[in-house]
């Protein structure tokens, strides 16, 4: 049975539907075109078509994550972070941009029932490249956080 999908205006109706389903494991009832079926019982064409509505969710979710944001959505995103330690951790380091960019991505990937580690790898990325850039601020956290010391370390700048 399918999950009912929350789309956006662009991208409506049975192959939206079908798509989210069939990817996230669920037959569509496609009637099939060739003796050559998936294992989801639809044709090569079908997956073609349901791989390309996929692509356009993902444009779609992308452009809602690079959309600019007011302070106070901002501000009020962050608050309703507050509860979760490891966004705060995140929130308050040198990669704050990246974290909120992925973030905000896997926030609308679930809102869509998309798959958020797929959707989400570009930001993934980011968030990787930027921690592994910033090495020296995250072991300097780590260690300070074994020694209770405090959140951040002096001299580091927090808005990226």
């Amino acid at each position: 049975m399918m999950r009912s999908v929350k789309l956006g205006a662009n991208i409506v109706g049975f192959a939206a539907v079908a798509a989210v389903g069939v990817l996230n494991g669920h037959s569509a009832h496609c009637a099939p075109e060739t003796k050559e079926e998936s294992k989801f019982g639809v044709n090569k064409e079908q997956l073609r078509i349901l791989e390309k509505i996929k692509k356009d969710l993902a444009l779609q979710l992308a452009k809602k994550v690079e959309e600019e944001e007011d302070p106070e959505t901002i501000m009020a995103w962050e608050k309703e972070k507050s509860g979760c330690s490891f966004c705060q951790y995140f929130l308050h380091s040198p990669c704050a941009t990246p974290f909120r960019k992925w973030s905000k991505c896997v926030d609308l990937a679930k809102a869509e029932n998309l798959d958020y580690v797929t959707t989400c790898s570009d930001y993934t990325d980011a968030l990787m490249k930027c921690t592994e850039e910033k090495a020296e601020y995250f072991a300097a956290m780590r260690d300070s956080n074994k020694t209770g010391g405090e959140m951040a370390p002096a001299g580091v700048d927090s808005q990226t």
